[in-house]
């Protein structure tokens, strides 16, 4: 290591006041690290929006610094972006574990990313040397197999990310490597940043043994179809069921592109050993008697293209559910996907599915986000000098900054920042320097457009309060209205012409359209503003409502 006299920059251009797009920053002098690049799922209220990802500006004006980016896990979270950054900037080496390797060559594949990349292997062993930079790896416990957190040596100190986390001492995959974060953390940890998901939550996480034993209970004891929708990448639970599944004597059938990917990537990997004749074509389920058959599907969220979802409206081609199946959700709800899960599940039971969801007297999902207690436990292991929250809304990183306090962080070495802010570290001494918040980039459904922030704010308005269009004719060369204004109304109110708010909103519009003409150079857009904001004003003073206001102005040459 070399050249202290610079300073080690750190940020996030996405992960902080969110769950989702987490992409964190490592800068010193010439060098720029990059760990993981995800994404976020729009919610309902952002319509045409598929997903969100960070602006990538940054990295662009730096694109000459950026030496590698490190994958911690292959959730879309950590690694949806990538196709998005690679056409964007050129990384001269992306650094996954295996799992997430070949899910990343699916998306970039998918995606038809044409710039150069070249995509690595890491074990936990390995150590990965820039000029700057020294990086390490350890095994952590998560709801995807080959989860790591990342241990990164600069010139001015070390940085520590867990990655996305829990601990739980009988896992169904490998536990987190206490042993092997001791070893590398030897020197110290100067900053740690840590998943913040579960803050909120002080009771202890129930093992993924107790969720399998419950599955499996539906599974041996019940003479009903079995449909399970999970996460796709929750391959350990997905392979416990298909374990349970040939013990009973059930074929396998599998509805969903991404969860038939991940299983193919798996057997591929040798990660499943399976039975011959074990799965069937979704072709083949209904030939076979409900007690014999479990389908594994997509739509764990309610994600409307989804198998599930395919399912409650009667239009899946292969499969036709009622009284006979039994459905288990063995997930949770993402935050924003609450309403659409809901309804899903109002379908379901319409069509008399038995719908199996977890709670607490039902338990058949656990988290893969550490709470309260494992929290502490992971700080009081690493005693990191500073702390930043991290993967999580603001509340979030709030409580875990004060569950850090808890367990002997001083106040002013725990960092809450936003996207954008710079943890400024010199010789182990870090100072936190405020700057402008990152804006999000919205893509369409697409997935091939960025959708303008103000088309979404427009969409919204019209959704929550309806449009007002005014068309209005002006004469250039005399300057002034040649003709009455046509005023519609949509989604907000009823116009009629002899009504007196009509009259009013004319009244506005012609006065307001003639002073401006009289004393200012023609200018449509300064025109335009004026008319909608007086229209807008008198409208909210008289309905309270914000509607969209949509002003279109032609000119011509009558005299």
């Amino acid at each position: 290591m070399s050249n202290i006299e610079f300073t080690t920059k750190i940020m996030a251009l996405g992960g902080l006041s969110e769950v989702g797009k987490n992409t964190y920053c490592i800068e010193h002098n010439d060098e720029i690290i990059l760990i993981d690049a995800g994404i976020k799922f729009a919610g309902k209220n952002l319509l045409g929006v598929e997903i969100i990802i960070p602006d990538y500006d940054y990295l662009v004006q730096n694109a000459s610094k950026i030496k590698a980016l490190f994958i911690t896990h292959g959730h879309e979270d950590h690694i949806g972006g990538i196709p998005f950054l690679l056409q964007k900037i050129n990384i001269p080496n992306i650094y996954a574990p295996p799992l997430a390797s070949d899910l990343i060559k699916l998306k970039l594949k998918k995606n038809k990313v044409k710039k150069k990349w070249k995509l690595n292997e890491y074990k936990e062993t390995d150590v990965i040397k820039t000029k700057y930079f020294e990086v390490s790896f350890f095994q952590v416990t998560h709801s995807i197999p080959n989860s790591f957190g990342i241990f990164v040596k600069t010139p001015n100190g070390t940085v520590l990310t867990t990655g996305d986390f829990k601990i739980d001492l009988t896992p169904l995959g490998k536990k987190t490597n206490f042993e092997r974060i001791q070893k590398i953390c030897k020197q110290g940890v100067t900053l740690m940043l840590s998943d913040s998901t579960n803050s909120e939550i002080n009771q202890l996480n129930f093992t993924e043994r107790e969720v399998i034993e419950n599955i499996k209970n539906f599974i041996i004891h019940q003479n009903k179809r079995i449909l399970i929708a999970t996460f796709a990448s929750n391959v350990d639970r997905i392979y416990e069921v298909i374990m349970v599944a040939q013990e009973a004597k059930r074929k396998i059938a599998v509805l969903g592109i991404t969860i038939k990917n991940i299983i193919d990537i798996v057997r591929a990997r040798k990660y499943l050993e399976l039975k011959k004749g074990t799965f069937i074509e979704s072709n083949e389920i209904e030939k076979y008697p409900p007690e014999k058959v479990i389908v594994i599907c997509t739509g764990s969220q309610g994600e409307e293209l989804s198998a599930v979802s395919k399912i409650a409206d009667n239009i899946h081609k292969n499969i036709k559910a009622g009284e006979k199946d039994i459905l288990i959700f063995s997930s949770r709800a993402i935050p924003g996907n609450h309403y659409r899960l809901e309804n899903l599940i109002n379908k379901l039971r319409k069509k008399k599915i038995q719908v199996e969801l977890d709670s607490p007297f039902n338990r058949i999902h656990t988290s893969g986000h550490a709470n309260q207690e494992e929290q502490k436990l992971m700080i009081t292991l690493l005693k990191p000098k500073y702390f930043m929250p991290i993967h999580g809304e603001y509340r979030m990183l709030r409580i875990h900054g004060k569950t850090a306090e808890k367990v002997g962080i001083p106040e002013k070495n725990v960092f809450v920042c936003k996207n954008g802010d710079q943890l400024m570290m010199k010789n182990g001494i870090i100072q936190k320097k405020e700057m402008p918040e990152i804006r999000a980039v919205y893509i369409g459904e697409d997935k091939s457009s960025e959708e303008d922030f103000q088309i979404l704010n427009n969409r919204q308005m019209m959704m929550k309060n309806g449009i007002i269009g005014i068309s209005i004719n002006i004469s250039e060369t005399t300057k002034k209205i040649i003709k009455s204004p046509i005023i519609i109304s949509r989604g907000c109110f009823t116009l009629k012409k002899q009504s007196h708010f009509y009259r009013e909103l004319e009244k506005i519009v012609l006065e307001n359209g003639a002073m401006f003409l009289n004393t200012q150079a023609f200018e449509h857009k300064k025109l335009e503003n004026i008319i909608i904001n007086k229209v807008g004003d008198f409208v909210y003073k008289e309905k309270k409502i914000l509607p969209l206001i949509a002003v279109n102005l032609i000119s011509t040459n009558i005299h």
